[in-house]
């Protein structure tokens, strides 16, 4: 819920003009800012999880003087809490070097300043495994939207931005694949 949080805010200050000049203008510091709250979260999660296996009589045999620290740090802490962002924000580091390169390399033809931060933004707050189906439902709703434009507005010649699909598609993906998604067992295969 933390990432949705995240993103509305940064759906409603896309939507303004001077929210707009915000996110332009800090938008490096914003993303860091964004990927330090979110890993100190996890990190709050990982020693909440550990107090709380600590006190049940069950699984505080998987914990030290039973276990080495290890077992928790590996199996419970990486492979369940950080693994999926620490793997979707790879991606979308690797997002935004390739976006920032493409659009120099053209003249800042294909985004706008801030844009491929928040591209990045949405790739990494969806998570792994969910940043597969953003980028699925990303081009199919962009296709969408661009044959809207097309065939039935009848503006051939005009190319329709990513700007204002970003958020919105991460939002969906989120939420489908933690009431939705999950529920098929293909989703279980996916994880880390």
């Amino acid at each position: 819920m933390l990432g949705i949080a995240i993103l509305l805010a940064v759906l409603g200050a896309s939507l303004t003009e001077r929210g707009r000049s915000l996110l332009g203008d800090h938008r490096k510091l914003i993303f860091l800012t964004v990927a330090c709250a979110v890993f100190s979260f996890l990190l709050i999660v990982s020693i909440l999880q550990y107090k709380s296996m600590a006190v049940d009589p069950f699984s505080k045999f998987f914990l030290p003087p039973y276990q080495s620290i290890r077992y928790f740090m590996f199996a419970v802490a990486w492979a369940r809490v950080f693994a999926p962002y620490v793997i979707s924000f790879l991606l979308s580091l690797i997002f935004l070097a390739v976006a920032l390169g493409y659009n120099k390399e053209f003249d800042e033809k294909f985004f706008e300043k801030e844009e491929a931060y928040v591209g990045a933004l949405s790739i990494f707050l969806s998570g792994h495994p969910q940043w597969i189906f953003y980028f699925i439902f990303l081009v199919f709703g962009y296709v969408l939207v661009q044959l809207y434009i097309r065939f039935v507005m009848r503006k051939l010649e005009e190319r329709v931005p990513l700007y204002y699909l970003w958020v919105p598609v991460a939002i969906f993906v989120i939420l489908i694949s933690k009431y939705w998604l999950s529920s098929f067992e293909f989703w279980s295969l996916l994880k880390v």
